[in-house]
């Protein structure tokens, strides 16, 4: 059976231009996500620019560290390969029994996490930003939701290491390797400090 995932039509997403870039104010956003989304087949909407594929995006981080990852060949995006993330993130796929968008938000960005990372705890994720970026083909096709989660490294490790490597690093140190990271995760690293205050 063909994968359902969560979309919104852009002319009803965005009003007017299309913001670019992070914004801290994902309210509105969250909103028309809430009241105009569908899921649609994945394969009628993956190379679509008329459709948003919403994707939740959660960046885990320490006092001193955040959650590095790079991405493997092995992994289903290809336009990611190679690259480095902070963001554990997804497509959004029905969840029965969730009620609202809310709860279907927190659950697709549980099932990611789960996923991807071997994690002894359940991470407290708040949504504080919303990713708009059409300037690669990636972008063009997906908007994010950045939720940020405050865990213990050590309880958390990569689950799917064929498809990606992590570890946690200091900012100033991923900072430094801004341009091998994809373009979601070097606006994060953009606005990082105030993101980071905010928690």
């Amino acid at each position: 059976m063909e994968e359902l995932v969560y979309v919104v039509k852009r002319d009803l997403l965005f009003s007017g231009s299309p913001p670019q870039g992070l914004s801290t104010s994902p309210g509105d956003f969250l909103h028309r996500c809430r009241n105009h989304g569908q899921f649609r087949p994945r394969s009628a909407v993956e190379d679509d620019p008329s459709f948003k594929q919403i994707i939740p995006y959660v960046v885990l981080f320490d006092a001193k560290h955040i959650l590095c990852v790079r991405r493997l060949s092995a992994q289903s995006e290809s336009r990611l390969h190679g690259l480095l993330s902070l963001g554990i993130g997804g497509h959004m796929n029905p969840a029965p029994g969730e009620p609202g968008f809310t709860g279907l938000l927190a659950a697709n960005a549980r099932r990611e996490l789960h996923e991807e990372l071997f994690l002894d705890c359940e991470p407290d994720v708040t949504w504080v930003a919303f990713i708009n970026d059409d300037g690669r083909p990636v972008g063009r096709v997906h908007a994010g939701l950045l939720g940020l989660a405050q865990v213990d490294p050590a309880r958390v490790r990569v689950r799917e290491t064929r498809q990606m490597r992590g570890e946690f690093a200091p900012y100033s140190q991923l900072l430094a390797l801004r341009p091998e990271f994809e373009s979601w995760s070097q606006l994060v690293l953009d606005h990082w400090p105030g993101l980071s205050r905010a928690m």
